[in-house]
């Protein structure tokens, strides 16, 4: 066996390795003897990643479920004013904004709907609820404050300023003054700054602010909340470049800051009040993952026994490497966050079948060439040279296409072409990789 050859074994046992660790659920692993005592478990993990904003956390110890298959949570809002004329209109443009407002977050498995006179939102159990909700009850509005008495002032009476809103009074500059607010990174110190993108009415209203306000803060209150989001106070050389839109230091992540500007351009057309959360058990009733789990490991161990007696010693190459390619996937799919639902398993057959149908092409090919006397060197070149394109031709195109309606769809159909990118791509390393590799190594002495 040749270096080359011996690299791609030992490449595929590490991704086989680091892909099932992944996969796996936390599994307890104790041993409680007199020699010695272990307490711990394999697979389930958790990485922490550091950041400037705080650690990220990438939790591999669970699937997430699709609120079709799992528990989801049940968010309920009313009308802060319950005497709005025409209430059933309102709640329907309601349900829109909302609508609107979790497909731009990123939001991909939510249902809103209207029940009673209240709107609700029903999202997965691993979906984060003081997220949503702030995007949810948000009213998208804003307003820039100013000091009523500057004699007041001073930097160590900034918490009063900040807790008492009887210090500020209104300006004119509104959310209509806004076109977006924007994340970036001080290129010199590295902090998080958020850009104020005005429109040209509202850069010049803020300037003249700005000018009669030298050395005050600026109080920026967003959705009607009691504390102000930002307090910035203005700067002497802030007024060099009119033209520029201003920036400020701040402590919010990206995504927060994206999520409000994302309410600021998509207002409540009405006000509303958070009313209660309920855990929703699944429609597809209790233990569905672990049900459909344990029928498509029986599916896969049946396609492999099939595979054994079709082909003999070799079939059982198959079997190694339909294992390894379904644990890159499950791997993939924790990996990316892709939640574990129909459009999953769908996914899960779809990249079964098409492994399988490769697979028995192969192995009926060189089992064919064989009885005819032709050599395995041969027919393996055959099989994975020249004839490459009739496999990987197909795979690519639908990896093309997928990938592309998975970047401008929403909703369900955007997990499906995910979990479908996802599958390809383990398909592509099944034919390119794992199967020829081994099938070389250990296949050649089959007749």
């Amino acid at each position: 066996m040749s270096s080359k050859e011996t690299f791609k074994i030992v490449l595929i046992s590490i991704i086989f390795t680091i892909s099932a660790l992944i996969a796996l659920p936390e599994i307890p692993f104790v041993v409680n003897s007199r020699l010695w005592t272990i307490d711990s478990s394999i697979g389930g993990y958790k990485l922490k990643i550091p950041q400037k904003d705080g650690e990220k956390i990438i939790d591999f110890s669970d699937f997430k479920k699709e609120s079709e298959i799992g528990d989801a949570q049940k968010i309920t809002y009313s009308l802060k004013d319950e005497n709005v004329q025409d209430k059933d209109k309102a709640l329907i443009s309601l349900q829109n904004v909302i609508k609107n407002r979790l497909s731009l977050a990123g939001v991909v498995d939510f249902n809103v709907g209207i029940e009673d006179s209240h709107v609700f939102v029903v999202i997965p159990e691993h979906e984060d609820f003081d997220r949503v909700n702030q995007l949810v009850s948000g009213s998208g509005k804003m307003i820039f404050r100013t000091v009523k008495n500057a004699d007041e002032w001073s930097p160590e009476k900034f918490t009063d300023f900040f807790v008492d809103v009887e210090k500020w009074e209104d300006t004119d500059i509104t959310e209509r003054d806004i076109q977006d607010l924007l994340y970036m990174l001080d290129p010199t110190t590295g902090s998080s700054r958020m850009v104020l993108s005005f429109t040209p009415q509202g850069r010049e209203k803020f300037y003249n602010i700005a000018e009669n306000n030298i050395g005050l803060p600026v109080a920026i209150y967003l959705n009607d909340l009691e504390y102000p989001l930002l307090m910035p106070v203005i700067v002497e050389n802030i007024l060099d470049d009119r033209d520029a839109n201003p920036s400020v230091n701040t402590n919010y992540s990206k995504r927060y800051i994206e999520d409000f500007n994302l309410q600021i351009k998509n207002p409540l057309p009405f006000d509303i009040t958070y009313v209660d959360k309920v855990v929703v058990t699944s429609p597809a009733g209790e233990n569905f993952v672990s049900k459909s789990l344990i029928s498509l490991g029986i599916a896969l161990v049946m396609i492999s026994i099939f595979f054994i007696i079709k082909f003999n010693l070799t079939g059982l190459i198959f079997t190694y490497t339909s294992v390894c390619s379904m644990s890159v996937f499950l791997a993939l799919v924790k990996i990316f966050s892709l939640p574990m639902g129909f459009s999953l398993i769908s996914g899960y057959i779809l990249v079964t079948g098409i492994i399988s149908s490769i697979g028995y092409l192969v192995f009926e090919n060189i089992k064919s060439g064989l009885k005819d006397g032709k050599p395995f060197d041969i027919l393996f070149y055959q099989v994975f040279k020249k004839e490459k394109e009739k496999i990987s031709a197909p795979s690519i195109f639908i990896l093309s296409i997928s990938l592309l309606l998975m970047l401008i769809t929403t909703g369900k159909m955007k997990i499906f072409m995910s979990v479908t990118v996802v599958g390809m791509l383990t398909v592509i390393l099944f034919y390119t990789l794992f199967l020829p590799t081994l099938l070389f190594a250990l296949g050649r002495d089959e007749k």
